[in-house]
């Protein structure tokens, strides 16, 4: 095919009808391939565990209100997606980020779990089986989100910032804890909060491990 035939099917390609779109929303031109990929996703893939949501970052170094920049990534600019994949890195659910003030489909549980907890819950909302085990790091996780998620029997287990809001404060302090030692606290809706010390202290916020310490006895 030659370029200038490609550039004028380019030129002309829509995947969407311009006289019924909601120009509100910023992906209005790519909305129906969006959740057509997402459907293709979840019938293609079979469903295992353990889940991760997290981000990725796609390539792009145009212009776009869309793009991204992210120092701490390999792909530090371009367009970020939210991603739901199992343990062998396949995708069930996707979304690309289109701001902090981007529509959610309920404003109050967006206003008790904040952005991160609304894109977990957005991507979770494509998986009908209950106990599922979800993981996630410290940028997806208020408290809340963890009883929200124990309400619809999803497990979830990940890191914490210990400066979140509601995050326990009568915790061990870091000079107290030699390496190895650990320290925890639960709440009544049966969330609990683990501090462990590494070479520095690492917190740990889960939905499905009770409190009860166990002694691993080996027979070799």
């Amino acid at each position: 095919m030659s370029r200038d035939r490609f550039q004028t099917i380019l030129k002309w390609l829509h995947v969407n009808d311009n006289s019924i779109i909601d120009k509100a929303d910023k992906l209005y031109k790519i909305r129906p391939l969006l959740g057509h990929l997402s459907k293709k996703f979840l019938e293609m893939n079979e469903q295992s565990e353990p889940l991760s949501v997290d981000e990725s970052m796609v390539l792009f170094k145009g212009r776009s209100c869309l793009k991204q920049y992210n120092a701490m990534m390999s792909t530090n600019r371009g367009f970020k997606l939210w991603c739901l994949c199992n343990d062998t890195g396949s995708v069930y659910s996707t979304s690309v980020y289109t701001g902090k003030q981007e529509c959610s489909s309920n404003q109050e549980v967006r206003k008790e779990v904040g952005l991160g907890g609304d894109v977990v819950l957005s991507l979770l909302s494509s998986l009908k089986e209950r106990n599922r085990k979800v993981f996630f790091d410290n940028y997806f996780f208020p408290l809340p989100l963890m009883e929200h998620l124990k309400s619809k029997d999803i497990l979830a287990w990940g890191t914490i910032r210990p400066n979140r809001k509601d995050f326990p404060k009568n915790l061990i302090s870091d000079e107290e804890l030699n390496r190895g030692d650990f320290d925890y606290r639960f709440t009544s809706a049966g969330i609990t909060v683990y501090k462990w010390r590494d070479s520095k202290p690492v917190h740990l916020v889960l939905n499905y491990h009770g409190v009860v310490e166990t002694v691993m006895i080996s027979h070799l």
